[in-house]
């Protein structure tokens, strides 16, 4: 009786755990941006979804939310239902907020999700004084990376846009190789970019992330008729397939 007991029990465990595993939370954001004026509210809608991408109701969605500009660390939950619920960050100051949402089953699985805002970063102001020599030690690194230009070997490729951005975006696929650094990642632009008359926004993807990544980046060149860079520090190739972000 014991015995049967025991396995019963190890079988409904099991069960469990497989189930938690299946599912995993979606999150939209209202603004694809996130890229709100201080002050202003920044929604997401969180759905928890089974491996057949239907909503799961009555499962529990832990947050945490920490920031900057003196934004106070903010926990809470959020019980799933049939429809998306709401997630909301406010900044009253320039600055980013974080969010970091999780089934509590799932907490220490790589299904975690993470999200952010930026509220008037354009606003953010250095956090001290320059040194003395600030201007004189970045005029000598930027001519020494001007001294190495002549030697630089450029490869860019472009490629179709996806369909929602064809005929706005124009998407390539860049390596800039100069025999000390490396430097690849996928660029996007208006379709109709002329010189010298759009911003340039870069991002550098963190460390442990291999490859490139184009989501985003889209959105941004078309919003703000920027040119967008979207750097990985690796020196390997932008696209790659999930097999090989695990080698």
């Amino acid at each position: 009786m014991k015995k049967s007991l025991f396995t019963v029990l190890v079988l409904f465990f099991a069960a469990v755990g497989l189930s938690a595993q299946d599912l995993r939370i979606s999150v939209k954001a209202e603004n694809p941006l996130c890229i709100y004026k201080a002050g202003e509210t920044a929604r997401f809608y969180v759905q928890v979804l089974d491996s057949e991408n239907k909503p799961v109701a009555g499962k529990t969605v832990e947050f945490q939310i920490t920031g900057e500009s003196g934004a106070k660390p903010r926990s809470g939950k959020i019980i799933s239902t049939a429809g998306p619920e709401k997630l909301e960050m406010r900044l009253d100051k320039p600055g980013f907020l974080r969010a970091k949402l999780f089934l509590p089953e799932n907490q220490r699985s790589a299904k975690i999700v993470e999200l952010g805002a930026g509220f008037d970063p354009e606003k953010i102001t250095q956090g001290g004084s320059e040194p003395a020599d600030f201007d004189e030690f970045w005029a000598k690194e930027l001519a020494a990376i001007k001294a190495r230009l002549g030697k630089a070997k450029i490869t860019c490729t472009e490629f179709d846009a996806p369909d929602k951005f064809k005929g706005q975006v124009r998407c390539f696929d860049l390596r800039i190789d100069d025999g000390v650094l490396c430097a690849t990642g996928f660029m996007a632009m208006p379709a109709d970019a002329k010189a010298g008359k759009h911003p340039l926004i870069m991002c550098f993807n963190g460390a442990s992330k291999i490859g490139s990544d184009l989501k985003g980046i889209l959105n941004q060149a078309k919003a703000y008729k920027a040119i967008v860079f979207n750097m990985n520090i690796h020196d390997t190739k932008n696209l790659v397939t999930r097999k090989e972000t695990l080698m």
